[in-house]
């Protein structure tokens, strides 16, 4: 009952670096959204790998995964011309998705938006 040319995947947190891995691996989704993942460690000649779009909703502040590890897959995205968004979130941290503070409000309450938007766009093509 899933139609295999519709697929798309959500990761949050480890599921963020998880899915990241995946989509490197040339796997057949339209599209993938990490929510507040890490993405140390990856080879950068693998993201030439990626078939679909990916959004990456990221705290500006977390230090799970600071700037500079974001920094380096966007990089890398950018080098393999992959289709790519990023909605960085100032004043959050690490699993804003559970808000600790009004900062943090403010982005659950806007990654839910930025998620649904990009997946039915993603599915609708």
């Amino acid at each position: 009952m899933v139609d295999p040319a519709k697929l798309a995947a959500v990761g949050y947190c480890f599921g963020g670096t998880v899915g990241v891995e995946l989509i490197e691996t040339g796997a057949p989704l339209l599209g993938f959204v990490s929510v507040h993942g890490s993405f140390r460690n990856f080879a950068p000649e693998a993201a030439k790998n990626i078939k679909g779009r990916v959004l990456i909703l990221h705290g500006a502040e977390d230090p799970v995964a600071p700037m500079e590890e974001l920094n380096a897959v966007i990089a890398q995205l950018r080098a393999a011309k992959v289709d790519f968004e990023v909605n960085l979130y100032s004043g959050t941290t690490h699993g804003f998705t559970h808000p600790q503070n009004p900062s943090e409000v403010r982005a659950d309450t806007q990654y839910k938006v930025a998620m649904t938007r990009f997946l039915k766009d993603v599915l609708a093509h």
